[in-house]
């Protein structure tokens, strides 16, 4: 797996399109002592304060919630050597949050 991280500048982009290219695929997400799984990304967005970015949001379909990831730090995403992504590292102050895919398409 390599991983690359995304510049800040991009960020905007690179999420949306991160969310809309894996629409529905199911995911684990582990932040802190969180861990889920088996839920299907819906998307992921910035949340924006004062024209700065504020957080990071993880949204789940089918009613199963979102993940906020406050104050992000940097933005990184896995790949397989062929250049499947496979998940995605967000990091921030408080810690980690990786979300992975149960399987790639």
């Amino acid at each position: 797996m390599v991983r690359k991280e995304i510049p800040r500048d991009e960020w905007r982009e690179f999420l949306q399109a991160f969310g809309a290219r894996h629409r529905g695929w199911l995911t684990s997400v582990e932040q802190g002592r969180v861990r889920i799984s088996d839920r299907p990304l819906a998307g992921v967005e910035l949340r924006l304060a004062g024209g700065e970015i504020e957080a990071i949001l993880l949204r789940f379909g089918n009613g199963m919630g979102a993940i906020q990831v406050n104050a992000p730090r940097a933005v990184r995403v896995e790949k397989t050597l062929r250049g499947e992504e496979t998940g995605l590292d967000l990091e921030a102050a408080d810690g980690l949050t990786r979300l992975s895919f149960r399987t790639t398409a």
